[in-house]
Order: C-alpha cells, then structure tokens, then sequence
C-alpha cells in the first residue's frame, strides 16, 4: 500500500497502525496531533516507509526506543513506533490543506485558547500546534517569539500572517 501527499490528524490513539506484514509507504504526508502514535507498526517485516513527512516539529517524529531502524529521542512531532523508517522528514509542514497563522487548535478563529495551547506546547511540553499554524513567523518552529507575536495579535491587534507560511 502507497499512500502519498495524504494528512493523517486528529487520531485519538494511532494515525496509522500496521497489524499485518504487508509493505506501507506513507510520503509526503503530513501526520500530526495523533494520540499515541502517528505511525505505529505491530510487525518486524517489512519496514514501514515514511520518507519526506512532517511529524508537527521540525525536530521530527519522536522515536524513543533503541529499536530498528532509527532512533530519535529528541524529536517533539509526534511517537512512532520500531519498525517505521522516517527519514528523512520534512522541516514544515507539508500537504496541510487548513493551517491558519495562530489558530492551534484549528477552529478558524485565533484566541485566548490558542494562546493557551502555545504555552502549554513552548513551557510544559503539550501538543504541538495544528500543521505550521504556531509558526507566527514562518521561521520553521515554534518557540517564544511566535508567543509573543500571538499575544500581540489577540491583545494589541498586531500584525498576525492569516495564511499558513509557505510551504
């Protein structure tokens, strides 16, 4: 199975789970705010195929077991599982059909809740940011400036992009 240029989001446990051997490639895909795992493989054989998909951080998918192939203790997008070969993986998000410039949680509107959710994602480690909607400054990441050009825009009515940064 081949699935390309597709947006797997918003599972409440995994995004996709392979429980056969059969061979998957996801590519240039975007797979993010998924529960557990963004890709989860319950089979050795065949390696699962992720080349060129955004995991919701720059960083990548987090893979924190030693397990084959890779390991990436440091990623912040989201788990994958042994088994899935993701990389290599794309900096900014591709194939996001709806990201808006500070809508989080990707209600259509930028608030107080999407503020909320940015500190809670910069300070305390929570779910990163729908698509590349917190990267207020289009500069691939999610970090401290990008807060403080949220607050500027809900607060003080400061410039904020309404479109997703280019991808």
């Amino acid at each position: 199975v081949t699935l390309d240029a597709c947006e797997v989001t918003d599972n409440s446990l995994k995004g996709i789970h392979r429980i056969s051997g059969s061979s998957l490639t996801t590519s240039n895909s975007a797979l993010f705010n998924n529960g557990e795992f963004a890709m989860y493989s319950a089979v050795e054989s065949p390696l699962m195929s992720a080349p060129n998909c955004w995991w919701g951080h720059a960083s990548g998918p987090r893979d924190s077991s030693s397990g084959p192939p890779l390991f990436n203790p440091d990623g912040l997008g989201d788990r994958v599982s042994d088994y899935v070969d993701f990389s290599p993986w794309a900096s900014n998000c591709v194939n996001c059909t709806d990201a808006v410039g500070g809508d989080i949680n990707n209600d259509g509107q930028v608030d107080a809740v999407d503020l909320a959710l940015a500190v809670d994602f910069i300070f305390f480690g929570g779910a990163p940011p729908y698509g590349s909607s917190g990267d207020m400054n289009c500069e691939g990441f999610v970090d401290a400036v990008d807060l403080a050009l949220l607050i500027d825009y809900i607060f003080f009515g400061g410039p904020g992009p309404v479109d997703p940064c280019a991808q």
